[in-house]
Protein backbone atom coordinates (compact mmCIF):
# COMPACT_ATOMS: atom_id res chain seq x y z
CA UNK A 1 0.00 0.00 0.00
CA UNK A 2 2.78 2.31 1.02
CA UNK A 3 4.24 1.98 -2.52
CA UNK A 4 0.78 2.56 -4.49
CA UNK A 5 0.76 5.91 -2.74
CA UNK A 6 5.06 6.67 -3.66
CA UNK A 7 3.92 5.75 -7.02
CA UNK A 8 1.20 8.07 -7.11
CA UNK A 9 3.62 10.72 -5.38
CA UNK A 10 6.16 10.47 -8.27
CA UNK A 11 3.42 10.38 -10.81
CA UNK A 12 2.34 13.83 -9.18
CA UNK A 13 5.61 14.90 -9.40
CA UNK A 14 6.48 13.87 -12.77
CA UNK A 15 3.35 15.78 -14.06
CA UNK A 16 3.70 18.94 -12.09
CA UNK A 17 7.61 19.69 -12.40
CA UNK A 18 6.83 23.06 -13.83
CA UNK A 19 5.07 24.30 -11.20
CA UNK A 20 7.36 22.37 -8.75
CA UNK A 21 10.44 23.90 -10.24
CA UNK A 22 8.54 27.80 -10.61
CA UNK A 23 9.88 28.73 -7.19
CA UNK A 24 13.68 27.67 -7.90
CA UNK A 25 13.11 29.71 -11.11
CA UNK A 26 12.45 32.90 -9.24
CA UNK A 27 14.87 32.40 -6.90
CA UNK A 28 17.59 32.12 -9.46
CA UNK A 29 16.12 35.32 -11.54
CA UNK A 30 16.27 37.27 -8.80
CA UNK A 31 19.96 36.74 -8.07
CA UNK A 32 22.50 39.21 -8.76
CA UNK A 33 23.89 39.98 -12.03
CA UNK A 34 27.21 40.18 -12.99
CA UNK A 35 28.48 42.93 -14.14
CA UNK A 36 30.71 43.23 -18.00
CA UNK A 37 32.45 46.11 -19.02
CA UNK A 38 33.04 46.61 -23.11
CA UNK A 39 30.70 45.06 -25.97
CA UNK A 40 30.90 41.48 -24.87
CA UNK A 41 29.05 42.66 -21.76
CA UNK A 42 26.25 44.18 -23.57
CA UNK A 43 25.45 41.14 -25.55
CA UNK A 44 26.26 39.09 -22.24
CA UNK A 45 23.13 41.29 -20.45
CA UNK A 46 21.12 40.99 -23.80
CA UNK A 47 21.54 37.37 -23.70
CA UNK A 48 20.46 36.56 -20.32
CA UNK A 49 17.41 39.46 -20.77
CA UNK A 50 15.64 37.19 -23.36
CA UNK A 51 15.16 34.25 -20.54
CA UNK A 52 14.79 35.97 -18.12
CA UNK A 53 11.57 37.65 -19.50
CA UNK A 54 10.18 34.30 -20.92
CA UNK A 55 10.49 33.10 -16.98
CA UNK A 56 8.95 36.02 -15.70
CA UNK A 57 6.53 35.54 -17.94
CA UNK A 58 6.01 32.09 -17.53
CA UNK A 59 5.46 33.35 -13.24
CA UNK A 60 3.10 36.00 -14.50
CA UNK A 61 0.49 33.37 -16.10
CA UNK A 62 1.21 30.80 -13.19
CA UNK A 63 0.25 33.74 -10.99
CA UNK A 64 -3.04 34.65 -13.24
CA UNK A 65 -3.92 30.96 -13.35
CA UNK A 66 -3.93 30.23 -9.79
CA UNK A 67 -5.18 33.69 -8.84
CA UNK A 68 -8.53 32.77 -11.03
CA UNK A 69 -8.89 29.34 -9.44
CA UNK A 70 -8.73 30.79 -6.18
CA UNK A 71 -11.24 33.15 -6.92
CA UNK A 72 -13.52 30.13 -8.27
CA UNK A 73 -12.86 28.37 -5.27
CA UNK A 74 -13.53 31.76 -3.57
CA UNK A 75 -17.48 31.95 -4.99
CA UNK A 76 -17.91 28.36 -4.89
CA UNK A 77 -17.21 28.57 -0.92
CA UNK A 78 -19.33 31.82 -0.63
CA UNK A 79 -22.18 30.09 -2.15
CA UNK A 80 -21.92 27.29 0.30
CA UNK A 81 -21.65 29.36 3.63
CA UNK A 82 -24.31 31.74 2.20
CA UNK A 83 -27.77 31.79 3.81
CA UNK A 84 -29.33 30.63 0.50
CA UNK A 85 -27.61 27.37 0.09
CA UNK A 86 -29.76 25.52 1.91
CA UNK A 87 -33.57 26.18 2.00
CA UNK A 88 -34.93 23.34 3.16
CA UNK A 89 -36.02 23.07 6.86
CA UNK A 90 -34.12 20.18 8.46
CA UNK A 91 -36.87 19.86 11.44
CA UNK A 92 -40.28 20.81 10.33
CA UNK A 93 -39.67 19.57 6.73
CA UNK A 94 -42.75 17.43 4.99
CA UNK A 95 -40.89 14.78 3.81
CA UNK A 96 -39.14 14.27 7.18
CA UNK A 97 -42.01 14.33 9.34
CA UNK A 98 -43.39 11.72 6.92
CA UNK A 99 -40.73 9.27 7.26
CA UNK A 100 -40.35 9.95 11.15
CA UNK A 101 -43.94 9.65 11.87
CA UNK A 102 -43.71 6.08 10.50
CA UNK A 103 -40.77 5.03 12.03
CA UNK A 104 -41.64 6.67 15.10
CA UNK A 105 -44.96 4.42 15.18
CA UNK A 106 -43.09 1.40 14.28
CA UNK A 107 -40.75 1.89 16.91
CA UNK A 108 -42.95 2.61 19.65
CA UNK A 109 -45.28 -0.27 18.53
CA UNK A 110 -41.98 -2.58 18.97
CA UNK A 111 -40.99 -0.89 22.56
CA UNK A 112 -44.53 -1.56 24.12
CA UNK A 113 -44.23 -5.55 23.20
CA UNK A 114 -40.67 -5.54 24.75
CA UNK A 115 -41.93 -3.79 27.27
CA UNK A 116 -44.90 -6.21 28.24
CA UNK A 117 -41.88 -9.30 27.60
CA UNK A 118 -39.72 -7.14 30.81
CA UNK A 119 -42.56 -6.73 32.78
CA UNK A 120 -44.08 -10.76 32.56
CA UNK A 121 -39.90 -11.75 33.15
CA UNK A 122 -39.56 -9.00 36.18
CA UNK A 123 -43.22 -10.57 37.78
CA UNK A 124 -41.78 -14.22 36.93
CA UNK A 125 -38.52 -13.59 38.13
CA UNK A 126 -36.80 -14.60 35.20
CA UNK A 127 -33.53 -13.23 34.63
CA UNK A 128 -34.05 -10.00 36.47
CA UNK A 129 -30.29 -8.44 35.80
CA UNK A 130 -30.90 -9.29 32.28
CA UNK A 131 -34.32 -7.69 32.18
CA UNK A 132 -33.49 -4.93 34.13
CA UNK A 133 -30.49 -4.00 31.35
CA UNK A 134 -32.44 -4.56 28.62
CA UNK A 135 -35.23 -1.82 29.95
CA UNK A 136 -32.67 0.60 30.05
CA UNK A 137 -31.81 -0.04 27.11
CA UNK A 138 -35.36 0.33 25.91
CA UNK A 139 -35.80 3.52 27.77
CA UNK A 140 -32.99 5.10 26.00
CA UNK A 141 -33.89 4.05 22.28
CA UNK A 142 -37.61 5.49 23.74
CA UNK A 143 -35.67 8.89 24.59
CA UNK A 144 -33.60 8.96 21.37
CA UNK A 145 -36.77 8.13 18.64
CA UNK A 146 -39.23 9.93 20.14
CA UNK A 147 -36.97 13.38 20.37
CA UNK A 148 -34.97 12.66 17.48
CA UNK A 149 -35.49 16.13 16.00
CA UNK A 150 -34.81 17.85 19.28
CA UNK A 151 -31.53 16.02 19.18
CA UNK A 152 -31.09 16.45 15.39
CA UNK A 153 -32.01 20.56 15.71
CA UNK A 154 -29.68 20.86 18.96
CA UNK A 155 -26.96 19.38 16.88
CA UNK A 156 -27.14 21.48 13.45
CA UNK A 157 -27.59 24.69 15.82
CA UNK A 158 -24.85 23.83 17.90
CA UNK A 159 -22.48 23.44 14.54
CA UNK A 160 -24.42 26.56 12.83
CA UNK A 161 -22.68 28.32 15.55
CA UNK A 162 -19.39 27.27 15.09
CA UNK A 163 -19.45 27.88 11.76
CA UNK A 164 -20.76 31.25 11.92
CA UNK A 165 -17.72 32.06 14.53
CA UNK A 166 -15.64 30.66 12.21
CA UNK A 167 -17.48 32.45 8.93
CA UNK A 168 -17.09 35.83 10.98
CA UNK A 169 -14.06 37.07 9.92
CA UNK A 170 -15.10 36.51 6.27
CA UNK A 171 -17.79 38.46 6.40
CA UNK A 172 -17.00 40.67 3.12
CA UNK A 173 -16.81 36.83 1.50
CA UNK A 174 -13.97 34.56 0.36
CA UNK A 175 -12.68 35.81 -2.99
CA UNK A 176 -13.42 39.22 -2.06
CA UNK A 177 -11.88 40.13 -5.61
CA UNK A 178 -8.53 40.91 -3.80
CA UNK A 179 -6.41 39.01 -6.39
CA UNK A 180 -7.86 41.47 -9.18
CA UNK A 181 -7.55 44.31 -6.76
CA UNK A 182 -3.90 43.89 -6.42
CA UNK A 183 -3.41 43.60 -9.97
CA UNK A 184 -5.52 46.76 -10.76
CA UNK A 185 -3.06 48.76 -7.83
CA UNK A 186 0.14 47.53 -9.31
CA UNK A 187 -1.05 48.79 -12.90
CA UNK A 188 -1.86 52.28 -11.64
CA UNK A 189 1.48 52.87 -9.41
Amino acid sequence: MFYKHLSFIKQYIQKHLAVLAAPLVLVLSLLPEAAHAGPLGSILSALTYIPLSFAYLILALVTLLSGLVAELCGAFLNWITGPAFITLKYTNNEFVNLGLGITKNFVNLILVVFLIYIALAIALRLKERATKQTLVYLIIIALLVNFAPVFCGLIVDATNIVQNYFLAGIQKGVSGDRFFEFFRFRKNS
